[in-house]
């Protein structure tokens, strides 16, 4: 053994023998560090309102859902861990918008609203039945359903004047094809290419 081995081993023989010498006999060993929480479950687009809400109506107690739309992680359970909800005053000026991720409120902000827009109804269905019916609705009009994936769901009125929800479908080098159900009756409304 040369000396400069000889030397790094009674170097890492000290230290390895510092900890047991300096700690007291009765002490209580070190708690072990805390591990990082699993991240949150994934909610329904209900489950995630049920957060939004208190803020939104924080913000103003007359506020209207407007828009809502999920991660690009939404499952077959129409389940995310990322929502964003989309609040109007009843006087369509402000909106206030709500990010809920990992079953927390994470921001709020409010915005100005630039066009009037049209709430959602109240008895606006689930994600996961609206996921299920978009799904099948679009795989009935297209006969190849394993070169599509499913992106996100919103639920919104643009592009039509009944408040829908839209399953973005995502292909190679094509533009997103939306299949749209209505938000309460789950009646299928048509395809849109964004």
């Amino acid at each position: 053994m040369t000396p400069r081995n000889k030397l790094w081993l009674w170097v890492w023989l000290f230290l390895a023998g510092v900890p047991v010498a300096c700690r007291q006999p009765n002490a209580p060993s070190p708690a072990p560090p805390a591990l990082p929480s699993a991240p949150g479950s994934q909610l329904t687009a209900r489950g995630a309102y049920s957060l939004a809400e208190k803020p939104a109506q924080a913000w103003n107690a007359s506020a209207l859902l407007a828009e809502l739309l999920s991660g690009d992680d939404i499952n077959e359970r129409g389940a995310s861990d990322y929502w964003e909800f989309h609040f109007v005053d009843p006087e369509m000026r402000k909106k206030f918008v709500v990010v809920v991720q990992a079953e927390r409120v994470k921001q709020a902000q409010e915005g100005r609203l630039p066009a009037r827009v049209t709430p959602l109804p109240a008895n606006w269905m689930d994600s996961q039945p609206a996921y299920q019916k978009s799904v099948s609705a679009f795989f009935a009009h297209h006969p190849d359903p394993q070169s599509f994936q499913p992106g996100w769901l919103s639920c919104d009125s643009r592009n039509f004047s009944t408040p829908h929800w839209t399953m973005l479908f995502s292909q190679p080098k094509h533009l997103p094809v939306g299949s749209m159900i209505d938000a309460a009756s789950g009646d299928y409304l048509g395809e849109i290419n964004r």
